[in-house]
């Protein structure tokens, strides 16, 4: 059926056709074949000192962490990165298992969800980000732009945001990589060129999602199947959610994120 679905998206949009037929081999190895273990806050094990693992925080909105319901009262199932089919399907989950792949160091991660529609809220929200960071960190990713308000007052704040938080994260996790990624939805005119420049000012990595704009095989839609906190399937009956990537999305995030990460560990980690 993806097979199917991607000769029609693509078939309209030419100029991703050959980018995504690099990448649909491995997500669909990512989706379908990885054996998803059980790596979400773990701890250190019994002799186990920080040279044993890889620890990295998510930070972003509900394409990273949806926990239940959202402040608009969209619904939503489970405690994982939305219209994903099961938890072990969002790129927080994939991401940890594409770096805990053929290693001998186990991965320990830990998400923060972080709504709102303006820069002001998340300012409020920073001393959230803040507790989750130490040393011990190897990664720390922001997914943050989808949902900001594109008027210019808003885009006027988002340099001294996003710096800030870059200049706190550096110095509460200062061993940490920083990979800010750009939006899943088409920002090109607002938030996505600024988001570039910050990161390239402030020497830390960026990760762009274009390829996924207005790509249909990426995405949820009305009618799809998730596996609830309940045991139950309950299907997508919001716009809001179906607009969000389905397990390709996701998998695409994750091993965006993941080939950026290893730029900055040519020798392994």
């Amino acid at each position: 059926m993806f097979f199917k679905i991607f000769k029609n998206a693509s078939s309209h949009n030419n100029k991703y056709r050959k980018i995504l037929k690099k990448v649909t081999c491995f997500i669909l190895t990512l989706v379908f074949v990885i054996p998803f273990q059980q790596v979400a806050y773990a701890e250190l094990g019994d002799g186990e000192s920080e040279a044993d693992v890889i620890r990295f925080v998510a930070i972003g909105n509900s394409i990273t962490l949806t926990p239940g319901v959202l402040d608009d009262g969209t619904n939503w199932w489970n405690n994982c990165g939305m219209a994903a089919s099961e938890p072990s399907k969002d790129w927080v989950r994939m991401l940890a298992e594409l770096l805990s792949v053929n290693r001998t160091r186990h991965v320990i991660f830990e998400s923060q969800y972080i709504g709102g529609n303006t820069f002001g809220e998340i300012e409020f929200k920073k001393q959230l980000i803040y507790e989750k960071l130490n040393p011990n960190i190897d990664l720390v990713t922001y997914e943050l732009t989808e949902n900001l308000l594109h008027d210019v007052k808003n885009l006027m704040v988002m340099n001294d945001v996003f710096t800030d938080l870059i200049d706190r994260t550096k110095e509460k996790a200062p061993n940490a990589q920083i990979i800010l990624i750009g939006s899943f939805w088409d920002r090109k005119d607002t938030t996505e060129p600024l988001l570039k420049l910050i990161a390239q000012f402030n020497n830390v990595s960026y990760v762009s999602l274009e390829v996924l704009w207005n790509n249909p095989p990426f995405k949820s839609y009305i009618g799809a199947q998730i596996l609830g906190r309940d045991g139950q399937m309950h299907s997508v009956d919001s716009q809001g959610v179906a607009d969000h990537p389905n397990d390709y999305g996701h998998a695409y995030i994750a091993n965006a994120v993941y080939m950026e990460f290893l730029k900055h560990h040519p020798n392994g980690y």
